[in-house]
């Protein structure tokens, strides 16, 4: 076998020398190097599980809310058309009242313009009574000033615009 060695140019003592550097470039790569990267290795797999897990976390919450947005959606829907149905009756009621108010107004108007055209006709029956009198009278005094005496058409108006106010109602 030394006869192989030497054979293919192998030394003893070279070969020793190589596998205690060899041993020792283990031991510090493994103590230095491959250590550490695995340790880092396995830190950046517990990220990324415990990322892994927040996702899926997130995930679940994030379904969670749109299951609660969508019960709040439909909530405020039914609040909304309840309010909208309420508003309409409320607006016809408000409408209703407004029609009851605005036809006792016109009642109320129509009645005051009764009372004032009546107010009207009666005060032109007493301007057209008493132009009328006096119209009367003036015809009655020409009238009896060719006919009477003085003291006869005096009697005469005297009694006329006692009893013509009477008479003409």
């Amino acid at each position: 076998m030394t006869d192989l060695l030497h054979a293919f140019g192998i030394q003893w003592s070279v070969l020793l020398a190589q596998i205690i550097n060899f041993t020792i470039l283990i031991f510090i790569l493994s103590r230095f190097v491959y250590k550490p990267v695995l340790k880092i290795i396995d830190e950046r797999r517990a990220v990324i599980a415990e990322s892994m897990e927040k996702v899926k976390e997130i995930n679940r919450g994030k379904e969670q809310l749109d299951i609660d947005r969508a019960v709040i959606l439909r909530k405020a829907d039914e609040e909304a058309g309840e309010l909208l149905e309420r508003a309409k009756a409320e607006a016809e009621a408000v409408r209703t009242e407004i029609e009851k108010a605005a036809k006792l107004q016109a009642s109320q108007i129509l009645v005051k313009a009764k009372e004032q055209l009546e107010n009207e006709r009666a005060t032109m029956v007493r301007e057209i009574q008493n132009k009328l009198a006096h119209a009367i009278v003036l015809s009655a005094e020409k009238i009896l000033r060719r006919e009477f005496s003085k003291d006869d058409q005096e009697n005469f108006e005297d009694e006329l615009k006692k009893n013509l106010p009477s008479l003409l109602s």
